[in-house]
């Protein structure tokens, strides 16, 4: 949910500040954080008084960040789209923006064979969302195109996740990672430098920070039990819940199984 309000106070030392919103009764917000793409120093700094767009992920008027500044002058416009300090623009004297856009949204699933009739589907949970590859077309007559081609091969390997936020508004309710840098069809002058150059820039959401697993636990197997483990088939049925999956296996159990792979599954257990 996204909210309209004006810049009450600001906290530099912290990159935060408090947001009067006028049409909900003047209600003052607690210091909230500032997206990358808002400075606190310079000529473009946030400043008491500007109107903001307060991006909510609840309720809760603590619970947002400021996304951006609404300036309307001549030759200054709205972003048409932010990811941390870069800033994708077109006005009268510059561009920089992408062509197109893709956003991908799936469920990760798992087929799981049976035997003379069709797998079973085991949905494990939600996928993580993709973003592009967004087409970005440098140009010398606009930017430092060998200098912004470096600026993303660092955002790429700093490994940082950022916010996505297109038309003042974020892109999911996570933040993305620039995942690959692709650079092609690069035009090069006389004197070796690029003047014209296409990037393709992929995304993904990142959700919380993982850790290496260890593969030699990964698919560990009984020997004493023909090489089936029978505990973890006991796991399979018990995964989220899922009927679908807990269904196919038992009728699999019932149809599938000898006397002596039972004997040995209940020998597990104990």
């Amino acid at each position: 949910m996204n909210r309209k309000g004006k810049i009450s106070v600001i906290d530099a030392n912290s990159r935060t500040a408090r947001v009067i919103f006028p049409d909900e009764d003047n209600i003052v917000s607690a210091p909230l954080k500032l997206s990358n793409n808002i400075s606190v120093i310079g000529d473009n700094a946030l400043l008491i008084g500007d109107i903001v767009v307060v991006a909510y992920f609840s309720d809760n008027y603590s619970d947002g960040v400021i996304i951006a500044i609404i300036k309307w002058s001549e030759g200054l416009c709205l972003p048409i789209a932010t990811f941390g300090t870069k800033v994708f623009e077109a006005s009268s004297n510059k561009i920089y923006t992408f062509d197109g856009f893709s956003k991908s949204t799936s469920l990760d699933v798992e087929n799981q064979e049976l035997e003379n009739n069709k797998p079973s589907t085991y949905i494990k949970g939600y996928a993580l969302d993709q973003i592009g590859p967004l087409t970005l077309m440098l140009d010398s007559r606009f930017v430092d195109v060998e200098a912004e081609i470096q600026d993303w091969n660092n955002i790429c390997l700093s490994k940082i996740p950022q916010f996505f936020i297109m038309g003042g508004k974020l892109i999911g309710q996570n933040k993305f990672l620039l995942k690959s840098v692709n650079e092609s069809e690069a035009i090069i002058n006389n004197l070796g430098k690029k003047i014209k150059t296409k990037l393709e820039l992929s995304f993904e959401e990142f959700v919380r920070y993982g850790y290496k697993q260890d593969k030699a636990t990964k698919g560990t197997q009984t020997a004493s039990s023909g090489g089936i483990d029978y505990s973890q088939v006991l796991d399979l049925t018990m995964k989220r819940d899922n009927i679908n999956a807990t269904d196919s296996i038992n009728a699999g159990i019932q149809k599938e199984w000898s006397n002596h792979d039972i004997y040995y599954w209940n020998k597990s257990k104990n």
